[in-house]
């Protein structure tokens, strides 16, 4: 699951609050972005023209999402390369579709079926990971979203079984809605700390049989708790 919110900014003015921040890069990926809109909208095109190329071929064979994230991944580093880069950090997500045999060592080859979750930023750097975020969000939500998937640490249980493999069961274990309710915990906070955030969010879903992505919703705040800041009524 992916979320982010709508809005685009000029400069400090929040000039634009219906920015769809989630965009579908064929029938079993995702890639979300944060930064630059302008260069989110190039690397859209870019994405759109690739797949428009794939399906021209027709050849049976089929983009899955560490192909995208490949994609992406050169495509930034060429132009940080070039001292050009785009301003942008990309979460791709997704599953490796039937047919696919991608190519090169980066990610590995897919596999029908496999989840994909993959960071690319504006230098061209790379990870993978359960859990990721963007902006902001790498400082205050990453903390909310690993606290729900790697569970307590200190624990001796969980110390006798390898980090990546305790990640993996964690979040197996999460149900549709509990992970909906994290992200929006999530963007909330995030609302409250930021100020270059808004209370419209979009979320999206991608599961082996397509993607999902909802329309923009506001989320429920309660700002009682700012009565007690001095000075916030004055």
């Amino acid at each position: 699951m992916l979320a982010a919110d709508c809005l685009a900014s000029y400069g400090s003015l929040a000039r634009f609050r219906n920015v769809q921040r989630i965009h579908p890069a064929g029938p079993s990926t995702l890639i979300a972005g944060s930064g630059d809109i302008s260069d989110f909208q190039y690397v859209q095109r870019e994405l759109d023209q690739l797949l428009e190329r794939e399906h021209a071929i027709d050849d049976g064979q089929f983009i899955g999402a560490k192909s995208i994230y490949r994609f992406v991944s050169s495509l930034m580093y060429a132009r940080r390369s070039k001292v050009n880069p785009l301003w942008n950090k990309f979460i791709i997500a997704g599953y490796e579709q039937s047919g696919e045999n991608p190519s090169g060592s980066t990610a590995g080859d897919g596999k029908q079926g496999e989840a994909f979750l993959g960071f690319v930023d504006l230098y061209g750097t790379t990870f993978v990971d359960n859990v990721m975020a963007t902006g902001y969000g790498a400082h205050l939500a990453l903390p909310i979203l690993r606290k729900h998937v790697e569970g307590d640490l200190s624990s001796q249980e969980n110390q006798d079984v390898d980090h990546q493999e305790r990640q993996r069961q964690k979040y197996m274990a999460l149900t549709e809605q509990q992970a909906s309710e994290i992200l929006d915990t999530c963007m909330r906070v995030l609302f409250y700390r930021d100020a270059r955030s808004l209370n419209k969010i979009q979320k999206a879903k991608i599961t082996t049989s397509g993607y999902e992505i909802t329309e923009p919703y506001s989320l429920d705040t309660n700002w009682d708790f700012a009565e007690h800041i001095i000075g916030y009524s004055q």
